[in-house]
């Protein structure tokens, strides 16, 4: 018996909530977890979101409390609609299919969720689900052998990737996407410099410019800014997470200082930002000029400071980010034709595709994502998952799912 025959004769209970078999009640357990973790992510992503824009009390007042609550509900409703429609497509059809097990009613559930919150917000989240759409995609081809890892590709995308985006910021209304704008400019300062500009008198001023005071302002200062926040920022999370051991371990809080990782996303944006600074000087002095050139070079050149942490996660994340920006450009200019609903789409399809993947071939999802998956489900996706395989493999073993990997990555029963 085949496995899709195998899979189909069973009802919705028996494959999708074991927990309970009335499909109103898991879904709307669903619904209730999701909305409940949401809150807490949300609450504390929506207050420094405004902290960090200066946002005012009129926010804070009037406007805080609805886009925590809208944001949490279209997470739920995401969550809660995937049983829905897994149910409803199970007594529509009357059975299950490859497909119709979790992808159909992940998509139907995603766009769904996706018209629930702000149209604002919609075009981050379709880039950040692509994304991780992306990075499954190439786990998957990876894992059959259909292409082979690049050595060092994440540090080559990367400085491709910077030296587009440090073109972008020097060229005159190039950099329009206000998140890499307010980035670079708090790492990097404003891009005070015409484009084009020429630079007669450079040669002049360099006993001026390697003055110390000029170099504390000009290279030293943001590089220990960047450094800093990178520290900071990798740090924060970690105490977070051992703020209950302050007083029965606090050598452990203690050696968090002292973290590699923390250390390392340091050296990673103060390096960035020395390399950048001291590649574009370098090049303006050798050009006589100041122009967006100077940029992609020294763009390409910082990104080389990928080498102290190393993530393929920034570097897709920048590239999709990147690509994003060029294609609206390329609309701007009529070279390519714009999508209607393009990033409800997207949304939508990366969504359903990435719960088909933590169905099926879990061991390519982000194990991250996985984790945050398995938080706003309390755990209800993980039962799921197990259970699936335990019909599916009982009566074919999957090529795709290496079930020792599943469990060294995830710390799961996969069986």
């Amino acid at each position: 018996m085949s496995q899709e025959q195998v899979i189909g004769r069973i009802s919705c209970h028996e494959l999708a909530h074991t927990w309970t078999p009335s499909c109103s009640s898991a879904a709307a357990g669903i619904f209730r977890s999701c909305f409940v973790e949401s809150l807490k992510i949300y609450g504390l992503l929506y207050m420094i979101g405004g902290i960090l824009r200066r946002a005012d009390v009129k926010y804070f007042k009037y406007k805080y409390l609805l886009d925590v609550i809208r944001s949490s509900c279209f997470l739920a409703v995401n969550g809660g609609g995937l049983v829905v429609y897994v149910c409803l497509l199970r007594k529509l059809i009357g059975s299950f299919s490859y497909l119709s097990t979790v992808f159909l009613p992940g998509f139907l559930a995603s766009l769904t969720a996706i018209l629930v919150e702000k149209k604002s917000r919609r075009g981050t989240l379709a880039l950040y689900m692509t994304n991780l759409g992306v990075e499954t995609t190439y786990n998957m081809l990876k894992e059959r052998g259909l292409i082979h890892p690049v050595p060092n590709g994440e540090i080559l995308l990367f400085c491709i990737s910077t030296a587009i985006m440090m073109y972008l910021y020097k060229k005159k209304g190039g950099l329009t996407d206000g998140v890499l704008n307010s980035l670079v400019r708090f790492f990097l300062g404003p891009n005070d410099h015409s484009p084009g500009q020429e630079v007669d008198s450079l040669k002049a001023s360099l006993s001026i410019n390697i003055r110390e005071s000029q170099m504390q302002q000009k290279w030293l200062q943001p590089t220990l800014k960047a450094f800093g926040t990178g520290y900071i920022v990798q740090l924060v999370p970690m105490l977070l997470g051992q703020i209950r051991h302050v007083f029965k371990r606090p050598g452990k809080l203690l050696r968090l200082f002292y973290n590699e990782d923390c250390l390392r996303c340091g050296v990673f944006l103060g390096s960035f930002v020395a390399i950048f600074k001291t590649v574009e000087w370098v090049s303006g002095f050798l050009r006589n000029k100041r122009d967006e050139l100077n940029g992609l070079i020294a763009g390409g050149a910082a990104g080389l400071s990928m080498i102290f942490y190393r993530s393929s996660s920034i570097a897709l994340y920048l590239a999709s980010k990147i690509s994003e920006l060029l294609y609206k450009h390329g609309i701007s200019a009529g070279i390519l034709p714009s999508i209607p609903y393009a990033e409800i789409l997207a949304y939508s399809f990366s969504t359903a595709f990435l719960f088909h993947a933590c169905t099926w071939e879990v061991h390519s999802v982000r194990p991250s994502y996985w984790r945050y998956l398995n938080v706003v489900t309390a755990k209800r996706l993980g039962q799921t998952h197990s259970n699936i395989m335990y019909h599916a493999s009982s009566h074919r073993k999957f090529c795709e799912l290496n079930r020792a990997k599943v469990d060294e990555i995830f710390g799961t029963e996969s069986s």
